[in-house]
């Protein structure tokens, strides 16, 4: 019997270690498929598992999910991050948060609609005072949820902000949704009140708003896809540190720009909007 080169052309699988023994050593390579990985992506696989490997023959008696086997600081910060450990924090509410940024940075843009009209953080604010000024006078307040009607624009933003200055939550519905899907979102959630562009009246003085950490901040609906939709509430808290983590993870600072693009009825359109 003797061995016979096989050429292969294709991979596959997504992802093959091949190992053999060559000697007192083990010889591996790796087949993959190219749409899936580069080889810069499969060369630091093959750096990961030689420090696990390593790893093994320096301390066979620790389980393999405790031996290291990131190569490089930026992989170590990156885990840390996906695994949750960052820096705590304590709750406070979006509308704090973003308080403060308007003052840090009144004059930076803080939106910037795809015709070019840009908002600064500190027109921003005052708009979305307005809002919730035009709410509180129609008793909107906390615990109550409105909902937020309108096609992507300057306007849906501002009125996010506004609905949560006025201690409510607000309801994202796409006007691109189905009529059936749209009315079942206002009526399932119990929203008190609509939210749509035809809302521009600025005669009623602005209102600042804080509300609790462990208030509502908004709520937003299951596809459906497993029974009825459902929706999901999410507070302050939870959205300040979701914000804050991604803003870590991510590594991003004054001066980035995050395009928006999911449906504001999808839940990544929270990621996109308020990092």
């Amino acid at each position: 019997v003797r061995p016979v080169a096989v050429r292969h052309d294709i991979s596959r699988f997504d992802l093959t270690f091949h190992v053999a023994a060559d000697g007192d050593r083990l010889a591996w390579g790796v087949q993959y498929s190219t749409a899936l990985f580069t080889a810069a992506r499969v060369a630091a696989l093959g750096q990961q598992f030689t420090t696990l490997l390593r790893a093994l023959t320096r301390e066979g008696d620790r389980p393999v999910a405790a031996l290291p086997l990131l190569t490089t600081d930026a992989e170590h910060a990156l885990r840390r991050w996906s695994q949750g450990d960052v820096r705590p924090r304590p709750a406070q509410s979006l509308i704090e948060r973003f308080a403060a940024i308007a003052r840090a940075y009144p004059d930076r843009p803080a939106l910037i609609a795809a015709d070019g009209e840009t908002l600064t953080y500190r027109e921003l604010e005052v708009r979305a005072q307005h809002v919730a000024g035009r709410l509180r006078a129609r008793g909107v307040g906390p615990g109550q949820i409105v909902a937020v009607e309108a096609p992507r624009s300057l306007f849906t933003f501002v009125s996010m902000l506004g609905v949560m200055a006025a201690g409510a939550a607000y309801l994202p519905v796409d006007p691109a949704l189905p009529d059936d899907r749209r009315a079942f979102l206002r009526q399932d959630s119990g929203a008190v009140s609509v939210l749509t562009p035809a809302d521009t009246d600025t005669s009623i003085a602005p209102v600042t708003g804080t509300p609790h950490a462990s208030d509502l901040a908004y709520v937003i609906y299951t596809s459906g896809s497993t029974g009825a939709p459902k929706g999901v509430g999410v507070t302050h808290a939870a959205l300040d540190n979701m914000a804050a983590d991604q803003i870590a993870g991510f590594g991003l600072g004054p001066g980035d720009v995050f395009g928006q693009f999911a449906s504001v009825s999808f839940d990544a359109s929270v990621y996109e909007t308020f990092l």
